[in-house]
């Protein structure tokens, strides 16, 4: 479903308890301004987002993981399996 900006202030359960994905649209401009994800796709996205998250960390950090200093990552799954760690804590 795609909504204007200005039926959200005329309709707020639009956004507040949306049935299914809804795309927040500029309508004069035609653009995009957010999508609300109904709370039970939050499993599934919140999967999507440490995937999404690993792979910018891989991405960022590529010419680190293929250095020849096995020391450094140890340090590098450490500070992964803490930021897992704690995307598991906010998610709570």
């Amino acid at each position: 479903m795609v909504i204007a900006v200005n039926e959200i202030v005329k309709n707020p359960s639009l956004v507040s308890n949306p049935k299914e994905i809804t795309y927040v649209e500029d309508r004069r401009s035609k653009k995009l301004k957010s999508i609300i994800i109904p709370a039970k796709y939050k499993e599934e996205f919140e999967e999507f987002l440490k995937e999404k998250k690993m792979k910018e960390w891989m991405e960022r950090n590529k010419g680190l993981l293929e250095m020849e200093h096995p020391e450094f990552l140890d340090s590098c799954v450490e500070d992964i399996g803490e930021w897992l760690d704690e995307l598991e804590n906010r998610a709570r």
